[in-house]
C-alpha cells in the first residue's frame, strides 16, 4: 500500500487486520517487488527503479559496461521476424530466462521497453542469432539508462493517462467505417 500520508496506510492496515486479513509489513516496496522507490520532496514525485534486476540482465547477456556502446533506443525500426534462414542461437545465455526477466522489468518499472521485449518474446521457443542480438540491443539500452524508471506523480484528482498503440497494431488505414469499433 502506498499513500501520501503514512498514517492512512496504518489505519487501513489496522482495519483490515480487524476483519481477519493477515498482513505482513515490509520496510518498503523493494523488500517485496525488488523495486527501489525514491520520493522527490520538491515535486512529490515517486520514482520506481529496478537497477538490481537490470544489472542481472546485463550480466546474463554477457555485456561489458566498459566496452558497450550507448544505445538511444531499445530496438531497430525494422520489425523482428522469424528469420527462418538465420544462424542458430549461440547459446551464450538462456534466451527464455532473459525474456522472462525483461517482461517482469517492462511490466513493473520500464514500460519504455515493453514493445521491444514483446517482439523478442514471440521467439522464445525457436530463437535465432538475430533474436539474441535483439535482446543484446535491449540490454545495451538498459545499460545506458540503468537509473531510469517509472515516474509517478500523485495528485488529488483521479485521472488515467492511456497510451494506445498509435498505429492500431499495423491496421491504421484499414478501418471499416461500418464497424462501430472504428468509429
Amino acid at each position: 500500500m502506498w499513500s501520501t500520508d503514512e498514517k492512512h496506510i496504518f489505519e487501513l492496515g489496522n482495519r483490515l487486520r480487524a476483519e481477519g486479513v493477515e498482513l505482513e509489513e515490509e520496510d518498503d516496496a523493494a523488500g517485496f517487488l525488488g523495486v527501489k522507490l525514491t520520493k522527490v520532496p520538491e515535486t512529490g514525485q515517486m520514482i520506481m527503479t529496478q537497477e538490481g534486476l537490470i544489472t542481472r540482465i546485463i550480466e546474463a547477456l554477457g555485456l561489458d559496461a566498459e566496452n558497450s556502446t550507448e544505445k538511444k533506443t531499445p530496438c531497430l525500426k525494422a520489425p523482428l521476424t522469424k528469420d527462418l534462414d538465420g544462424n542458430p542461437v549461440t547459446g551464450h545465455f538462456s534466451y527464455a530466462s532473459i525474456v522472462g526477466m525483461l517482461l517482469y522489468l517492462a511490466g513493473h518499472t520500464r514500460p519504455d521497453i515493453a514493445y521491444s521485449v514483446s517482439q523478442a518474446a514471440r521467439f522464445t521457443f525457436a530463437p535465432k542469432h538475430s533474436h539474441e542480438q535483439a535482446l543484446k540491443m535491449i540490454g545495451r539500452y538498459l545499460l545506458a539508462t540503468l537509473d531510469k524508471g517509472l515516474v509517478l506523480t500523485p495528485t488529488q484528482d483521479l485521472t488515467i493517462d492511456a497510451y494506445p498503440d498509435a498505429d492500431f497494431a499495423g491496421l491504421y488505414g484499414y478501418e471499416d467505417t461500418t464497424d462501430p469499433v472504428c468509429a
